[in-house]
């Protein structure tokens, strides 16, 4: 997978996507040791904004802004059971 998507990854910089959005597998809730070898490696050689998705906590989600790994981070099965979500 690390040179399959990093090599895809490189490539999308010449189409001046709005973002780039990768899912990460997770096993446990957590992305595997794998996963974030590939999602680091895709922001090493992506140079546009990177949304990244995959069992993240709120807590999980501001690390990866704040140090600069991801652009954002995009919620989908926590909003399934929890509509109120961003209430809370």
């Amino acid at each position: 997978p690390f040179e399959t998507f990093t090599v895809f990854a490189k490539e999308l910089n010449r189409y001046q996507l709005a973002f780039l959005e990768v899912v990460e597998a997770t096993k446990d809730g957590r992305p595997t040791a794998e996963q974030l070898s590939v999602t680091q490696g895709i922001r090493e050689v992506y140079d546009g904004p990177l949304v990244l998705n995959g069992a993240y906590t709120a807590e999980r989600a501001v690390e990866a802004v704040e140090s600069g790994l991801a652009a954002a981070v995009s919620f989908g099965a926590p909003f399934i059971g929890n509509p109120d979500l961003p209430e809370r």
